[in-house]
């Protein structure tokens, strides 16, 4: 297995400073000299002049103006930039009509490529795979010959399935983004989870009840600027997400209800008509 890390281009940049300084030695000028030659004397001098004035205000402390390809270049500094590796595992396919690729969404981005590679047993056979790391995840493209029940999981166009125990969700490989993120447009969602309703506890290798009658086909948990934390649920068309809006589900002592995205959103201030 040959692992190949791939490092971001980073353009490199070279500033150049002119400095100078008068020198006492040097004749002053007399009506005897050269006139052109006194010219570049002169403007010699005016160079010098104003590169030791700039220099002095910088050197005292004095602001300088930043352009605009130097704050360019600071926000390019302070961004992140991803994180990729590839792999070519070198197994040869003996059933080509398993042989899928896919995008798998909401990997963690601690696991190692090693550790990838293990879960992986679990769907088949892996040929070739890549990662892209960004914050708290980690999305992986992967070649892989499906074993009998992972292939059969992919024909029933199931959105969420168990890497590792955790959930992850899978897109076929000739998804574009734009159909990949075609799949969140139908969402329900939860606000104010009680605290023991997680991750861990909707998804213990297999979808939790909660889930099962919500009838979710993808969710994930996002925690809010203030703390809280909402529930998403994502279905495959409009008519399965209007289904659960408004119902009641309990968790323990809380009883939590499915709303929409836009019953969140602070509404706008009519403007009074003249």
């Amino acid at each position: 297995m040959d692992i190949t890390p791939q490092q971001p281009h980073q353009s490199e940049s070279s500033s150049s400073k002119i400095t100078g300084s008068l020198d006492p030695n040097v004749p002053p000028f007399t009506p005897s000299d050269d006139l052109s030659s006194a010219k570049k004397d002169k403007q010699k001098e005016d160079l010098e002049k104003g590169a030791g004035s700039t220099s002095q205000k910088t050197r005292d402390g004095g602001s300088s103006k930043s352009t605009p390809d130097d704050s360019n270049k600071n926000k390019n500094n302070k961004r992140r930039r991803p994180r990729i590796e590839k792999v070519i595992t070198g197994y040869i396919p003996t059933q080509q009509n398993n042989v899928i690729e896919l995008f798998v969404y909401d990997v963690p981005a601690v696991w190692s490529i090693h550790q990838i590679l293990v879960h992986l047993k679990d769907w088949g056979s892996t040929i070739q795979l890549s990662s892209k790391r960004q914050r708290k995840y980690q999305t992986i493209k992967v070649l892989i010959e499906l074993n009998d029940a992972g292939l059969a999981a992919y024909q029933r166009g199931e959105w969420t399935v168990s890497l590792g125990g955790i959930p992850v969700r899978w897109f076929p490989g000739t998804y574009s983004l734009k159909e990949r993120k075609h799949r969140e447009r139908f969402v329900a969602i939860i606000k104010q989870l009680p605290d023991d309703l997680t991750t861990a506890t909707l998804y213990q290798g297999s979808p939790h009840q909660f889930l099962l009658n919500a009838r979710v086909d993808a969710f994930k948990i996002i925690k809010l600027a203030d703390g809280s934390r909402k529930l998403l649920g994502y279905y495959k068309n409009l008519d399965d997400m209007k289904a659960v809006i408004g119902n009641k589900q309990s968790w323990g002592e809380f009883s939590l209800e499915w709303c929409t995205l836009d019953s969140l959103a602070p509404k706008k201030k009519e403007r009074t008509q003249p």
